[in-house]
């Protein structure tokens, strides 16, 4: 990655492949784990490690802004948003 371009482009890409697809209503799994993987070997291809740190990092401040902008929105603590979205994906039964 070198700069704010390709962090544009990185963002355009999974908006367009990959997000939309994360969630969508279709219940199709497979594919929607196929564009992810598909964005993920894209930007490795294009940006190495650094490239997957960079969208790493990218997805974490997307998730945090969407956090805050919901606990705005909701009238709640973030922390409580944070607990609403994430405890089913870490709960013991879905380990």
């Amino acid at each position: 990655m070198d700069g704010k371009s390709d962090e544009r482009e990185l963002a355009e890409f999974y908006r367009t492949r990959g997000g939309r697809g994360m969630v969508s209503d279709d219940h199709n799994a497979e594919a929607r784990e196929s564009a992810v993987r598909e964005i993920i070997a894209e930007v490795v291809r294009t940006g190495g490690v650094e490239g997957l740190a960079d969208l790493a990092l990218e997805l974490s401040i997307t998730v945090a802004r969407s956090v805050k902008q919901i606990a705005q929105d909701q009238d709640l603590p973030a922390a409580d948003v944070l607990d609403l979205l994430f405890c089913s994906v870490i709960s013991p039964t879905r380990r």
